[in-house]
């Protein structure tokens, strides 16, 4: 079995990776800061903690739209939890770290088809819209998929 930290620490560096390159494919826009390496890492480490911390103590509550009172969380929870909005950016760097950083869609279909394993809502529309070829229908809103 692979040792979590190792793990993690693998594919922390697959992003470092990823996010060091963005710049010059144009993902960013505006005034440039100058990080030096520890810097950059500690602030792309502090963002995947807020993500993991906010996915495990949201949870609970997503999808719900009312106010709720919370002072604390009981019990605190001692690990992360499953986290969609997380564990698809993971299944992305799993994807650039096997193929290269040359990845199309068709490739990121693969890796969704093996390792998504959830059927529900948009999930298995994009499962079942990619089994069947149909990639017109990527672009295609839930709703007008359920219509058609």
């Amino acid at each position: 079995m692979i040792n979590s930290e190792t793990y993690f620490k693998k594919k922390f560096f697959i992003l470092l990776f990823a996010l060091t390159f963005s710049p010059l494919i144009g993902w960013t826009r505006g005034a440039k800061v100058i990080l030096n390496e520890e810097e950059f890492r500690d602030k792309v480490y502090a963002c995947w903690l807020g993500k993991v911390i906010g996915g495990t103590l949201g949870m609970p509550y997503e999808g719900q739209r009312e106010m709720h009172n919370l002072s604390y969380y009981e019990p605190v929870p001692k690990e992360p939890v499953p986290n969609d909005d997380l564990d698809l950016q993971l299944l992305w760097l799993k994807a650039v770290e096997d193929n290269g950083p040359k990845i199309d869609a068709h490739i990121l279909g693969r890796y969704w088809l093996k390792y998504v394993i959830v059927d529900w809502n948009e999930y298995g529309i994009g499962k079942k819209e990619y089994e069947i070829g149909d990639t017109a229908t990527f672009e295609r809103s839930f709703s007008q998929y359920l219509e058609g």
